[in-house]
């Protein structure tokens, strides 16, 4: 039987994620559909419920209204909402109506080999207890022309800045491999950019878990970098782009018996964010639910609750 997906918004990441619908069904057992999120904002539950699964891929600022709409009109089919939930905290006691086990909140980063990559580390005992992390991410987007009518930096549309657009994937990381979160802050800093004159273009967000702490600092107005350094209590683990390094082991010492930085252990090459392969993934892990009238997991819609009060603290 043919199913009905419904694409909300006429962003780029609509029209990206539509397609690799398109490429995914080589059956053709799917259809896909698209509105305008003022278009769907007036359609009506009869035809509301003739879609399998709604993908909310608009602006950042509707998602809130989206659902919403959803909710006011007790659809039950599948929801794929673009993160994140919200953006304003008050919303989260709407959030109650939904059912977990139909909604599925688009955080990738667990598809990408990144991910793979420190799921692994994390499990090898030879490497000791894992006592703190840092993630560095960044690119000079805010520099270039046209980019004082973007979206990422309009107050109103996105208030969290870079902490919401990019932060949330690197919370949703820590979150996923380190447990729950006991502690959180977030913090802003601003230069004076001659191409902008509002907007959140730099952040720093803390965590602390039971057992290691964490902290990811997140630029728009930086030359590139991405860097993940893990320190542990036998070893320190650096990742780039291209390249993974671990040193171990602690008890490394010169002539004069003094600690000096341990041997280069493992080198290997990745490719740490392979964001096609993982958006994909994610497109085709939620369509896989929704055709068999599966389930998601509850767990991942309270942690993508979770992560999204956090970058959403504003």
């Amino acid at each position: 039987m043919t199913q009905i997906f419904l694409f909300v918004g006429l962003s780029a990441q609509s029209l990206k994620l539509k397609n690799y619908l398109s490429l995914i069904d080589k059956s053709k057992r799917t259809i896909a559909e698209q509105k305008s999120t003022n278009d769907f904002l007036t359609t009506e539950s009869t035809e509301i419920d003739t879609y399998t699964g709604i993908f909310i891929t608009n602006k950042d600022s509707d998602h809130e209204k989206s659902l919403k709409h959803l909710m006011d009109l007790s659809y039950r089919g599948y929801i794929f909402l673009e993160k994140p939930i919200y953006q304003n905290v008050s919303f989260e006691n709407h959030l109650d109506k939904i059912d977990a086990h139909k909604i599925y909140v688009n955080l990738p980063i667990k598809f990408t080999q990144l991910y793979r990559i420190l799921e692994e580390k994390l499990s090898d005992p030879n490497l000791g207890q894992l006592l703190h992390s840092r993630l560095e991410l960044s690119y000079g987007i805010s520099y270039k022309p046209g980019m004082d009518t973007n979206w990422r930096f309009d107050p109103l549309a996105n208030p969290s800045g870079v902490v919401s657009t990019l932060g949330i994937h690197y919370v949703h990381l820590f979150r996923t491999l380190l447990g729950e979160i006991q502690e959180s802050q977030v913090h802003f800093n601003q230069i004076e950019n001659p191409n902008l004159k509002i907007g959140i273009l730099t952040g720093e967000i803390y965590l602390k878990f039971k057992t290691s702490m964490a902290s990811i600092l997140l630029s728009y107005e930086c030359p590139y970098q991405f860097l993940v350094r893990l320190t542990f209590s036998n070893a320190l683990i650096e990742i780039t782009d291209s390249t993974l390094k671990v040193f171990s082991p602690r008890d490394t010492y010169d002539e004069f018996g003094r600690f000096i930085h341990p041997p280069l252990l493992e080198m290997l090459e990745i490719e740490s964010l392979d964001w096609d392969h993982a958006l994909s993934a994610s497109v085709s892990h939620f369509v896989n639910v929704a055709t068999s009238s599966g389930s998601f997991q509850p767990i991942d819609w309270k942690i993508a609750k979770e992560i999204s009060k956090i970058v959403s603290s504003r």
